[in-house]
């Protein structure tokens, strides 16, 4: 949903929360972040003029991804001390506010704020004194950041995230995506309604279920960390949603890349949404050498988050991992621990309970995963034409923690 979000690196066995600080003009820097964590860039003009040289924005552009991960940007313009005084607030605000547009323009959904600086110093060089000074914080520890706050129709980043098409025959040479699932993948199921949410939006049209599937393959992965996505699952037995990640060497049947095939790639499902929509499980996934199917046979390892009504509210789904570990949370609060000792995975949940599976010494879970998002439906599906459903994912937030996390692009 649309608001100023305080980016929090939540630590399950460790809590840190790092307070970021909105940047204003006279504020300087603040006691609770780090000097050597701000940001400050100088943004060149020529005398009298408020319009962006190609250096400019190479420069902005070059600054991009770190300004996403800041919670604001304050754009502070200037003009020269020989400037009229019945321009200088004229001038520098321009100034500002040409980089706030440009910003804008890429997509850069924090809070940015454009002030006037004023004139420079008499003592300030010629060449940097018609300028504009843009300055943030990222936060500390956060890796990547979707906030899905562009206007409403935009699809996901290209550069981020890849929208399927079809059933899986053609893209994958995985018709049904080998679960019998009756979709049809259509990129403009999945937008930004406006308000804050990317929806993947679900339809029986005219016998066809058009839905969407996204993920981030061979654009982004996930090597341990803290990985936090906010979302609103669908209402309806008829939906099967799911928030999962496969590992990043999989490769998919017709081998368009990838080097590695299911289930031996591994596969982490962070909330899936089974029973007919009715519970909400986290599971790994990975091969039985001595059968050569999935972990128990399809079922997996796997934990039913302590949820009673799956669809009727927001709730923060994630995964913290590190070598080894893999640790379930709903709310930021944990509900089941699975840990490699060289042999098998031992299941520690939040009730007490524990359970151990052998897995004949297979864990592939110390490797980079890619994000799937998606909304399938399950086959024997049966509701009229015009049944249809929202999937909404609010953000996804990706952090260090205890120490791992690395973003692989």
């Amino acid at each position: 949903m649309r608001r100023n979000r305080f980016h929090a690196i939540g630590l399950v066995m460790a809590m840190a929360l790092v307070l970021p600080v909105t940047i204003s003009i006279n504020s300087g820097d603040s006691a609770a972040i780090a000097a050597s964590s701000k940001i400050s860039k100088i943004i060149t003009f020529a005398p009298g003029t408020s319009k962006l040289t190609n250096l400019a924005k190479a420069t902005l552009y070059s600054q991009f991804e770190k300004m996403r991960l800041s919670p604001s940007v304050s754009v502070v313009g200037y003009t020269s001390f020989a400037t009229p005084k019945a321009k200088i607030t004229r001038n520098s605000l321009a100034r500002a506010t040409a980089i706030k547009q440009y910003l804008a323009s890429l997509g850069l959904t924090v809070k940015i704020s454009a002030y006037s600086g004023g004139r420079t110093s008499k003592f300030t060089k010629p060449a940097v004194a018609d300028r504009a000074v843009i300055s943030f914080s990222p936060t500390p520890g956060l890796l990547w950041i979707q906030d899905f706050n562009e206007p409403r129709g935009t699809s996901p980043r290209a550069a981020d995230f890849t929208g399927l098409n079809g059933d899986g025959c053609d893209e994958l040479g995985l018709c049904s995506y080998g679960t019998g699932e009756m979709e049809y993948n259509d990129p403009s199921a999945a937008t930004t309604d406006g308000q804050g949410n990317l929806v993947i939006h679900t339809e029986n049209v005219d016998g066809t279920w058009i839905s969407e599937r996204l993920w981030t393959a061979q654009k982004v992965a996930f090597e341990y960390g803290d990985l936090e996505i906010r979302a609103k699952f669908p209402e309806g037995s008829f939906n099967w949603p799911a928030i999962w990640m496969l590992g990043n060497n999989y490769a998919p049947p017709n081998q368009a890349f990838g080097t590695t095939q299911w289930p031996t790639s591994g596969e982490l499902d962070i909330a899936e949404g089974l029973g007919g929509n009715s519970v909400v499980q986290g599971t790994l996934h990975g091969l039985d050498s001595s059968t050569g199917a999935d972990w128990n046979w399809g079922g997996g390892v796997t934990a039913a988050a302590p949820l009673v009504d799956v669809s009727g509210a927001y709730h923060t789904w994630g995964i913290q991992s590190m070598p080894n570990q893999v640790i379930f949370s709903i709310d930021g609060v944990e509900y089941c621990r699975d840990s490699f000792d060289g042999y098998g995975v031992t299941q520690d949940f939040a009730n007490g309970a524990t359970t151990y599976f052998d897995s004949k010494s297979n864990w592939p879970f110390n490797q980079a995963f890619f994000l799937i998002l998606n909304n399938a439906v399950p086959a024997g599906t049966n509701q009229p034409n015009g049944t249809a459903s929202d999937f909404k994912i609010d953000w996804i937030h990706y952090s260090t923690y205890m120490g791992f996390g690395r973003l692989v692009r």
